[in-house]
């Protein structure tokens, strides 16, 4: 683990309350506790999605992807298939497709940036 890895943050439901725990090095050293409302329930369901998107780094698409992933506090994970040639292989076999974005929301893939269709994987 780097330096940079060393502090982590996670939040979980508890009773109504929202606790963000902020970790450093595997240890709890601050927890912020606050009231749920239905922005957070919203948040909470965003966050338990699995979300990926394959990117090139000269996509529009792509950056008004994760715009949109960022505004609606969406988290993903990113993988720039123009240098990580594995992940572009993936992409590949399990879509077909050479063009980016490809968004894959849990076990679902959405081929570029389909607003609407997001939003109803996503439930936003």
């Amino acid at each position: 683990m780097t330096a940079s890895q060393a502090v982590d943050t996670s939040s979980i439901l508890v009773s109504r309350t929202i606790v963000s725990k902020i970790y450093y090095w595997d240890q709890v050293i601050f927890m912020i506790p606050h009231k749920c409302d239905i922005l957070d329930k919203q948040l909470i369901k965003n966050i338990m999605k699995k979300v990926a998107i394959y990117t090139t780094p000269t996509c529009v698409y792509c950056v008004a992807a994760k715009k949109f992933f960022n505004e609606n506090s969406v988290k993903y994970e990113e993988y720039n298939v123009a240098t990580d040639m594995e992940k572009r292989k993936e992409m590949v076999e399990e879509t077909g497709q050479t063009g980016v974005p490809v968004i894959k929301i849990d076990e679902q893939f959405v081929v570029g940036f389909n607003q609407p269709r997001i939003k109803e994987l996503l439930g936003v």
